[in-house]
């Protein structure tokens, strides 16, 4: 079993350095990350909060294996890299990539060399997840 993640939306809190620094980036930017927040917990349900912002849990455990992958101009930036470290830190099987040179979106690029090389990426470590 395993995960993977695409600049992926980890932490409600918005506190890290990218959060501040890509406010008004193309696609998607801190200001759209708030609304998502801010409907996504629209009855503001904390019970549970690691569920939706897993960089809240208290740990990780039992996470499965993860594949993570950031652009690098995107407020997710850093919740993704943090994230790794955390999963790291658990002893929790974990491939980062950062695509250096892009923003949030990329993977539309369809045609670029630098798209089909993350796919093809993707696409082994699926099949190294699921035994193909």
């Amino acid at each position: 079993m395993g995960t993977m993640l695409i600049y992926p939306v980890l932490d409600r809190r918005m506190i890290t350095d990218s959060m501040t620094k890509y406010v008004d980036t193309p696609v998607w930017d801190a200001v759209r990350n708030r609304m998502f927040w801010r409907e996504y917990l629209k009855d503001n349900v904390t019970a549970q909060i690691k569920y939706a912002s897993p960089m809240e849990a208290e740990s990780l455990k039992g996470f499965p294996k993860t594949y993570i992958e950031v652009a690098e101009f995107d407020c997710l930036h850093d919740e993704g890299l943090l994230f790794a470290d955390r999963l790291q830190e658990e002893d929790i099987p974990v491939e980062y990539y950062e695509m250096k040179g892009t923003c949030h979106g990329y993977d539309e690029a369809f045609d670029s060399l630098l798209v089909s090389d993350a796919v093809k990426r993707r696409v082994k470590w699926m099949q190294s997840v699921f035994d193909c």
